[in-house]
């Protein structure tokens, strides 16, 4: 494993303990600030180690395009979740952070695992 790994599997440990910190807002608009909150940091994580990566794997081109399908699928799912809203109400709203919470920070793993040694 190298140093890199190591260093962003430290940072990404630390990020879950801040995941699974319990969300106390009273409102939609408090409960979805605090898991922006969460993600804004998985998504500084997935951007720097896939930045890193970029520069340093043979196989640059190919994991781009893998990024850009992950990110497109990602971005519909979302989306998808966060449409249902008028069927299902503003607790979609709630769903739709926590996918892109969940997803990010997999993803972010994902990155380290696969193409980070």
């Amino acid at each position: 494993m190298s140093e890199q790994q190591v260093a962003f599997i430290e940072r990404f440990e630390e990020l879950e303990k801040l995941s699974e910190e319990e969300i106390t807002g009273a409102s939609t608009l408090e409960i979805r600030e605090e898991i922006w909150a969460k993600i804004e940091p998985w998504d500084e994580e997935l951007n720097k180690a896939y930045q890193v990566i970029l520069e340093h794997h043979p196989n640059a081109d190919t994991i781009k395009e893998e990024q850009r399908q992950w990110l497109d699928q990602f971005e519909k799912e979302s989306g998808d979740i966060f449409a249902s809203e008028a069927e299902f109400g503003t607790m979609m709203r709630i769903e739709s952070d926590t996918y892109r919470l969940d997803e990010t920070a997999k993803r972010a793993k994902e990155l380290v695992n696969k193409y980070m040694n």
